[in-house]
This record gives structure tokens, sequence and C-alpha cells, in this order.
């Protein structure tokens, strides 16, 4: 993604992409640079989208709904006669294990309470009682065993507090058989139905409001649908003003590119040719790019009417506007970094020279890197750069080499006259290498 954001490749096979209309709108877009509008368009399509399947879900077939409504209905039905509260199942087991229990709690609790209590002579309070006195008499002698008295005081508080909630619990203790038979009914009715749910006990209330909900939401679905469609109407009275300020946008950008592009083609060789970028608003289906049927469309010579690109541009015509276009919308790349990769494939002579001026001009504004094998491309250049690939021992190095002012003009001469060198070859790259630094 960062590197999208720094470097820009327009590789030599960029002309076979104008072929695809998806790659034509995407260009044009990006000349315009407005991704603001792009944005709002693609949220009003997709939230568009999602009513209208929101609307065919609740238009399904009549009779899948009335079923489903029945069913709902029973359901809620089942639940609303258990009337289950949230924590009740918890509290009915507790309950019931009490009341189960009831004889064994009961006999514990009187069997505490009488050896606490009851018996008046062996009781654990008469004997505490008992010996707090005689001690409170010892204390008198020895003053040491003072702090003892005061902890079994203190005990014997405690346990008098402890019979008195011993015989508040007997009292407590519910030993009702057909109580205990009601709350085991309940129990069963609340498992069988958790079961039925296939859910744990607990969680019936939610299903029970959830299965409610679902009910109201399809016993309304005739108001729901009403409301959905005065949705569906105000996103698409949205989308359509988004989709239209789209289109004149485009319609302004291709204005500007047709004749930006146009310009380029004669300086490369096409007198007379003309680029034109049509924008068709008019019947499209709505889709998430807009309404607009977007078509570059050229007359590569003077007097023909403009056609699609792929139906009347030459091998060599073709090259030449893919690199008219991306030099003209390359100028308007925030990009910093531009790598043209053999873009100058078939154009040669006095276009070639053109396609260097070109390239340098831009190379004012932009860093631009360009692979070449044409000397007229290269000698435009700032800086030359030679790769060159070395095999030795079933091993292959590629190096690239910075060249200095004279390894740049054997550089050029090599790529003018092949594997010999000449006088001339040599003479004829300084040359250009001097035009170019002198334009």
């Amino acid at each position: 993604e960062l590197g999208e954001q720094l470097i820009d490749i327009h590789g030599q096979h960029a002309h076979q992409s104008l072929m695809n209309s998806a790659a034509q709108r995407q260009l044009l877009d990006d000349y315009a640079n407005h991704q603001a509008l792009l944005d709002a368009v693609r949220t009003n399509f997709e939230e568009l989208k999602q009513t209208e399947h929101s609307l065919k879900q609740l238009e399904q077939d009549t009779s899948d709904r009335d079923n489903r409504i029945d069913l709902l209905r029973f359901q809620t039905q089942e639940l609303d006669a258990l009337a289950l509260s949230e924590n009740e199942y918890a509290a009915l087991n507790e309950k019931h294990s009490r009341m189960a229990n009831a004889e064994k709690i009961t006999t514990a609790l009187h069997q505490a309470i009488n050896d606490l209590y009851s018996d008046e002579d062996s009781n654990m309070l008469s004997r505490l009682s008992r010996h707090i006195s005689t001690l409170t008499e010892i204390a008198e002698i020895d003053s040491d065993i003072q702090p003892a008295i005061d902890m079994m005081q203190e005990a014997n508080v405690q346990l008098e507090e402890c019979v008195s909630h011993l015989r508040n619990s007997v009292d407590d203790v519910e030993l009702d058989p057909a109580e205990l038979a009601i709350i085991e009914q309940r129990i069963q009715s609340i498992l069988d139905l958790a079961r039925k749910h296939r859910v744990e006990p607990d969680e019936l209330p939610a299903i029970h409001q959830q299965l409610a909900s679902e009910l109201n939401d399809i016993s309304h679905a005739d108001e729901t649908l009403d409301e959905l469609r005065k949705q569906y109407n105000e996103l698409e009275k949205d989308y359509t003003a988004a989709a239209l300020k789209l289109s004149a946008s485009r319609k302004q950008a291709a204005s500007k590119l047709n004749k930006a592009i146009t310009e380029a083609m004669q300086t490369l060789g096409m007198k007379g040719g003309q680029f034109l970028v049509e924008v068709n608003s008019k019947g499209n289906t709505p889709v998430i790019h807009g309404i607009d049927k977007i078509e570059f469309t050229v007359s590569a010579n003077a007097g023909q009417a403009c056609k699609p690109l792929a139906r009347v541009a030459s091998g060599g015509e073709l090259a030449r506007i893919s690199l008219a276009i991306q030099m003209i919308t390359a100028a308007q790349c925030r990009i910093p970094t531009m790598i043209f990769d053999e873009v100058d494939s078939g154009v040669g002579g006095g276009i070639a020279e053109i396609v260097g001026k070109q390239l340098r001009l831009l190379g004012k504004t932009n860093q631009v890197i360009c692979i070449t094998h044409l000397p007229q491309v290269a000698s435009q250049a700032h800086q030359h750069l030679r790769v060159q690939k070395k095999s030795a021992r079933k091993q292959t190095q590629t190096n690239v080499y910075p060249l200095n002012n004279n390894e740049r003009i054997e550089e050029i001469a090599r790529m003018l006259s092949g594997v010999e060198i000449t006088e001339q070859s040599l003479a004829h790259a300084e040359d250009m290498i001097t035009r170019a630094q002198a334009s």
C-alpha cells in the first residue's frame, strides 16, 4: 500500500489494458481526481443494495411467512404460559432441595438446639456460665486469667445468638408434600421446554424475548415493507444525485483529457489524429461506480470519425496513443516516482526523440526512471545507468552501473551502431547528448 503511493509503474504492455472498459474508467477517474464523488456513489450504492436485499427477504412467499407466524405464535404461547422469570429455575432448585431434605434438616437443628440450650444441667450454655462464674472468683486472686474470662463471655453471647438463629431456622423449614409436588412439576415443565428449544433452562427467558420479537417483526411485515420501500426510494434519489455529480465531473475531466491527448498525438507522428472520451450516462444500469458507460475512441487520421480504440488503431498507433495517454495522465499524478518500462516499444526515429523529450520534460517535476533500448530516448536522460547481465560458473548476475559523461557517449554509440562502435557513432552520440542538455 505504501509502495503504490510512492511509485507508479507504466509497462510496455499498458496499451493492452486500454482495451478494458474498467481500465478506461479508472484512468479517467484518476485523471479527474474526484475520489470524494466516487466514495459518495459507492456508499449510496451499498446502502441501496442492502435495503433492496431486505425488501426481497420480506417479500418472500406468503405461505412460508404464514407458516412461520403459526410456529412462532405457538412457541411464544408456550413460553407465555410458562412465564419463567429471571433466575427462577435456580431458586426453585434451591427450594426443592430444602423441602426434599426437610426431615434431615429439622432433626439436625433440634439436636443442635438441645445440645446447646435445652438440657438445663448439661447443655453447653449452662456449663459455660458455671465456668465463667467460678473463674471470675479466681480472677480476684489471679488477674492473669481475666482475658480468658472475657473471651468465654463473648462466646456465651455468640452461642445464645446461635441458638436463636437455629430456632428461627426450624420454624422456616417447610414440610408440605403438596407444595413439594407443585415445585417438582414446575421444574419438570421448565426442563421439558428447555429440551424442546435445545437450550439451558436459564436461557429460556432470552429465547422467549427473541421469538416474540421475531413474531412482532413478521406480523408487522406490511408496515415494515412500506417503510423499506420509502427508504429505498429515498436512497435511490440520493444515489442518482451523487451519480449525476460524478458524471458531470467525468465529462469535465474528459474534455480536458481529450484536448491534451489529441495535442500529444500530433507530436507523436499522428497528424490530424483525434482522441475522444465518450461518457454516456443515459439508460445504463446503476452500479457501484456510477451510471456512466465510458469508452475511449480515436481517429488516427484527419477526416475520419472517432471509433472505439480497439477497432481502429494498429499496433504501432496503439502504442503511441498509449504513450500519449500515459504522458498526459502521469503529469497529473501526485506519485513522486514513475517507472516507464519500454513504453517506447513500437516507435523509432524522430518519434522516439519526441518521446525522449517528453520524458525529460516530465523528469523536471517528477523522478522518472525509464527502461529503454532506443538511443533517441536514452540520450535525453539526466542520468544514465547501464544494466548488464553476466554468466559464470553456472551462475548469473545482473549488475547496474552508473555512467559518467564519456561512458554515456560510448553507451549511446553502442545503441546506435551495435557491437562495433565507430567514430561516426561516437560523434553522433555526443551530439545527441549535447543537444538534449541544451534543450
